[in-house]
C-alpha cells in the first residue's frame, strides 16, 4: 500500500476557514443515506453519505473524504477510534479530527475525542481528509477504513456519552475498499452492478 502525506504550513486564514466549514458540516442533517442500518461508519465524497465512487478527477486535483457516522443509536458521543489507509497515487494534505483543529498531517488516524458529549445526527461528519489526487493517467485510488493502526481489518469504535465503547459496523465488509477515486468500474464497490457512482440507485434494495 502506498500512503503519502504532505507536510506544509497553512496560514491562519486558511485554517480558520476550514475549521468553520467543518463546524458547519458537523451540524448538517443529511438527506440521502444509503443504508437504514444503525450505527455504521463509512468514507464518502459527500456529506450526504451517498457517494463512495468519485470519477472524473483530474491530475493534481483536491478532494474531501468524509468519515460519517450514519443512523447513530446514541444521542451523543464522546470519542471515535478509526483509522484509514489509501492505495494509489495520492497524498493526504490535511485532516480534521473530532474535537481538534486542522492537523497537518496525522497519518492513518481518523479518530479523536470531542470536547464533551457531541450530539449526533442522521449523518454525522466525524473527520475530514483533504486529498491531493496526483495521477496523470486516471489511475484508481482506493481508501480503506478500520481502527487506528489496523485499517485493513480492525473494527472502528465509538464511545457513547455514558463512557462505554461500542464496535461499529462499516458500510462495506471489514477489509474491503470503502471508497475509490477514478475506478474504471464503480460496480466493484457495490453488491450489484450499477452505472451510478453514488448509492442513489441502490437505496431501493433496503426498502
Amino acid at each position: 500500500m502506498v500512503s503519502l502525506y504532505f507536510e506544509g504550513i497553512y496560514d491562519m486564514k486558511t485554517m480558520s476557514t476550514l475549521m468553520t466549514v467543518f463546524a458547519m458540516l458537523m451540524a448538517l442533517q443529511a438527506s440521502a443515506i444509503l443504508s437504514p442500518e444503525p450505527d455504521q461508519l463509512g468514507l464518502y465524497f459527500d456529506v450526504q453519505a451517498d457517494e463512495v465512487c468519485l470519477q472524473g478527477a483530474g491530475p493534481y486535483s483536491t478532494h474531501n473524504v468524509y468519515l460519517i457516522y450514519t443512523n447513530p443509536t446514541p444521542g451523543a458521543i464522546l470519542a471515535v477510534n478509526a483509522g484509514y489507509d489509501l492505495d494509489g497515487n495520492a497524498m493526504v494534505l490535511s485532516t480534521v479530527l473530532p474535537g481538534n483543529p486542522i492537523i497537518i498531517p496525522d497519518p492513518g488516524n481518523l479518530g479523536g475525542n470531542f470536547n464533551g458529549p457531541e450530539s449526533t445526527s442522521e449523518a454525522m461528519v466525524l473527520s475530514v481528509l483533504s486529498v491531493l489526487y496526483m495521477s496523470v493517467d486516471d489511475d484508481q485510488v482506493d481508501f480503506f477504513l478500520g481502527s487506528f493502526g489496523a485499517p485493513h481489518g480492525g473494527t472502528p469504535e465509538v464511545q457513547w456519552a455514558d463512557g462505554t465503547w461500542h464496535p461499529t459496523e462499516m458500510i462495506f465488509p471489514n477489509g474491503s475498499v470503502m471508497a475509490s477515486i477514478n475506478a474504471q468500474d464503480c460496480g466493484f464497490l457495490f453488491p450489484v452492478a450499477t452505472e451510478e457512482c453514488s448509492f442513489g440507485a441502490l437505496k431501493s434494495l433496503y426498502r
